[in-house]
């Protein structure tokens, strides 16, 4: 008898923990649903865990006729999908900023479909005259939306950079000779590149968007064939340059 009155409150504790235990689980789920999060989720494409802050983007290759790009940031939410659309936005940091909110650029809404945990957050920049002259910056974080609040304080800020500007990429090529900023416009008319990364060693083979030695040495040969042709159909305006 007495073992069985035993059974009986310890079955009766068992049960009582188990509803309390299943009302915590809900109203902990309940919390976290509530406190959805989203962070910034570039990752370099040689190494996945390393963490991308920045990107640049220039005019120059663009027709004048262009006016805005959009760059598009990759973001990441916490937790479970759902099954409506989420979003999210930019806000602008102060520190490190010369952009102007308007004239320079604007937050569009950044969206995160149904059932996905991944989305794209997106900056629309602009072509003025100021760019022309001088590269301008944009320092942003996550900003707090009915669906997200800020994710991971590693992945809270990222930085925009545009221009139109010409100056001398830090990839120029010593094929190329002198750098002067009538060769570059020549060289990007011609080729239509304004950046010549090398490969990472000197026995890599160059990934996409690098140019091996071979490669920009027969750019070189290229450009001082343009050059004589130009300067022959054009003796009044020769262009004053080499490669």
């Amino acid at each position: 008898m007495r073992l069985l009155k035993h059974l009986c409150m310890s079955t009766g504790l068992l049960a009582t923990l188990c509803l309390l235990f299943s009302s915590c689980e809900k109203d902990l789920n309940a919390v976290y649903q509530q406190d959805a999060r989203v962070y910034f989720f570039e990752r370099s494409t040689v190494d996945l865990t390393s963490s991308v802050t920045s990107k640049s983007y220039s005019f120059l290759l663009d027709p004048s006729t262009i006016t805005e790009h959009i760059i598009f940031i990759k973001i990441k939410s916490m937790g479970d999908t759902a099954s409506y659309d989420r979003y999210s936005i930019g806000k602008r940091i102060e520190n490190g900023t010369t952009a102007r909110a308007g004239e320079d650029y604007e937050f569009l809404p950044a969206l995160i479909p149904a059932g996905e945990v991944e989305g794209l957050l997106p900056v629309k920049i602009f072509r003025n005259s100021r760019i022309a002259s001088e590269e301008v910056s944009l320092v942003l974080t996550i900003g707090e939306t009915e669906d997200f609040k800020v994710g991971i304080v590693e992945d809270q800020v990222f930085t925009l950079r545009w221009s139109d500007r010409l100056s001398q990429p830090s990839t120029w090529p010593f094929y190329f000779g002198e750098y002067s900023d009538e060769k570059y416009r020549f060289v990007i008319d011609i080729l239509g590149i304004a950046e010549f990364p090398p490969p990472d060693c000197t026995r890599c083979v160059p990934r996409e968007g690098q140019y091996s030695y071979a490669a920009l040495a027969d750019f070189a040969a290229r450009l001082r064939a343009e050059v004589l042709a130009y300067n022959a159909a054009n003796p009044q305006n020769p262009k004053n340059f080499t490669f």
